[in-house]
């Protein structure tokens, strides 16, 4: 269809298996920079990551042809 546009923003949250605490510090910037290297290799837009101790919130924009899964 002509001029059709399609925005579609999800959250997720990556939690580990027993919650384990995480330090910080040491992680949180290497943690983001592979997050936001996997998003970018597929060409979707990374807008916020948020690590926490036990958990990682993440807000992306997908493309409606990309799997949530993938």
């Amino acid at each position: 269809m002509a001029n059709t546009y399609t925005q579609i923003y999800i959250q997720i949250i990556f939690r580990s298996e027993r919650k384990a605490k995480l330090d910080s510090n040491r992680t949180s910037g290497r943690i983001t920079q592979f997050i936001t290297g996997i998003v970018a290799n597929r060409g979707q837009k990374l807008f916020a990551v948020f690590a926490m101790a036990d958990h990682l919130h993440l807000l992306v924009s997908i493309s409606p042809n990309i799997l949530i899964s993938e």
